[in-house]
């Protein structure tokens, strides 16, 4: 694989995770401040919203993976994903109580460290 399509895959995966942090955050964001859900359930939601935005832009633009096995793709996926967000959501719930952070700020560092591992386990093990 040439060193530019790696980087226009890179970039790809950058804008897909981009908009999948804008929904994260706009979701989150608005169903605690608008709806008055308690941050931990309103980020959970925004979650499951990105899992289902996320196979969909990974599959089909970034990884271009296409090929048939879009049920076992799409297993690999869920299951890779569900691991990381329940990771992620069980980092946020234990951080915000303790450090008193404020939720948009701990959402995106959790959101930004995840990004590095995902690319990783996506390229390596769900989109191969």
């Amino acid at each position: 694989m040439s060193s530019s399509h790696r980087w226009g895959r890179r970039g790809r995966f950058i804008i897909g995770a981009g908009a999948s942090y804008t929904l994260v955050i706009g979701i989150t964001t608005g169903l605690h401040e608008i709806s008055g859900v308690p941050p931990h359930f309103a980020y959970a939601a925004a979650l499951g919203v990105a899992l289902v935005f996320n196979f969909l832009f990974n599959r089909h633009l970034v990884f271009r993976s296409t090929h048939g096995e879009g049920k076992a793709q799409a297993i690999r996926f869920v299951i890779t994903s569900c691991a990381f967000r329940l990771g992620e959501w069980i980092i946020f719930s234990v951080l915000i109580a303790s450090l008193g952070t404020h939720y948009a700020v701990l959402a995106t560092i959790i959101q930004a460290i995840s990004l590095l591992l995902k690319y990783v386990v996506f390229r390596r093990f769900v989109f191969r």
